[in-house]
């Protein structure tokens, strides 16, 4: 076996192979070395950013959408979803899970309701609940009525404002029990924090008196993406940097500090990031080119591991 990526603890060739809190996989309990053979393993370690590359694959979806600021990856990354900055949004199917370039026009689509620009987007891990983040300060909240479909979304005539707390937000999020709901402002550099009384919907959100300020690692914030539960945020600059902070407890921005890792993709006008279901692939949009690339997201180490025969 010369190649293991572990989603969860697993037993190979007596070698137990675990992740830590971090979603960092080990390995533990060699046992006797006795009669031993040396197995090489290479252990990624996910969401990690730290010998990001490009992988020379892409999605042109002009044909469909223009001067998209956000897009979902999700269905076990079989499934994408471009946000049009006309507030229609498009599904995509990928062949290959998390592989950018087998991604086909699904000819599926939903127009949302947004008055002035859509600036953002998110669809939960179910496929079932749909946010659409509306450049006059209004959230918007949509069932579909088929996981994952987006031309089975409806229409909740549920809303939200958040000009309290930001004006022209760009990127909107949610933690996987919907009972948090996170805006970045774009005008301000600052990441909110909301609590839902009823789990996914917005007409129940209040805010936390919770603000994340990023300024002292970078400014010009367009995008936020949590990761691994809320393990990591994610946040997207001008530059086309992103930088990775962690929090203390999952989905608590008031824990959260900067861990130095950091990569820039080297796009112009980018406008999200997005990882893909297994943590080793990264996403990023460009505004100014209607393309989404593809990325390495993850680091290896290797081991010369010693088991039983």
């Amino acid at each position: 076996m010369s190649y293991v990526v572990v989603p969860q603890s697993v037993s190979v060739d007596g070698v137990t192979i675990d992740t830590n809190a971090n979603g960092e996989l080990q390995i533990k309990d060699l046992g006797v070395i006795s009669d031993k053979i040396t197995v090489p393993i290479t252990l990624y370690k996910k969401w990690d950013l730290t010998n990001s590359a490009s992988e020379s694959k892409n999605l042109d979806y002009s044909s469909q959408a223009s001067e998209s600021r956000d897009f979902v990856i999700g269905d076990s990354g079989t499934k994408l979803y471009v946000f049009s900055i006309t507030g229609n949004i498009f599904q995509y199917t990928l062949s290959t899970a998390n592989d950018i370039s087998t991604a086909t026009y699904a000819n599926k689509t939903y127009s949302s309701n947004v008055t002035g620009s859509c600036y953002g987007g998110y669809l939960d891990s179910t496929g079932t609940h749909l946010y659409v983040l509306d450049a006059v300060d209004i959230v918007y909240y949509y069932t579909l009525s088929t996981a994952w479909d987006i031309s089975t979304a409806q229409d909740n005539d549920k809303s939200f404002n958040v000009t309290a707390q930001s004006t022209a937000p760009s990127s909107v999020s949610m933690s996987t029990d919907g009972l948090k709901l996170f805006l970045m402002g774009q005008t301000n550099d600052r990441v909110y924090q909301y609590t839902l009384s009823t789990a996914f919907d917005v007409t129940t959100a209040t805010y936390d008196t919770v603000v994340f300020n990023p300024t002292s690692t970078t400014t010009d914030c367009v995008g936020m993406n949590f990761a691994n539960n809320g393990k990591y945020l994610f946040i997207l600059a001008t530059s086309g940097t992103i930088y990775r902070f962690t929090c203390e407890n999952n989905y608590d921005i008031s824990s959260m500090t900067y861990d130095g890792m950091s990569y820039n993709g080297s796009l112009s006008y980018p406008y999200a990031c997005r990882f893909g279901s297994e943590g080793l692939t990264l996403f990023i949009n460009s505004n100014s080119t209607d393309t989404i690339y593809q990325y390495s997201a993850g680091s290896s180490v290797s081991y010369n591991a010693v088991t039983n025969t």
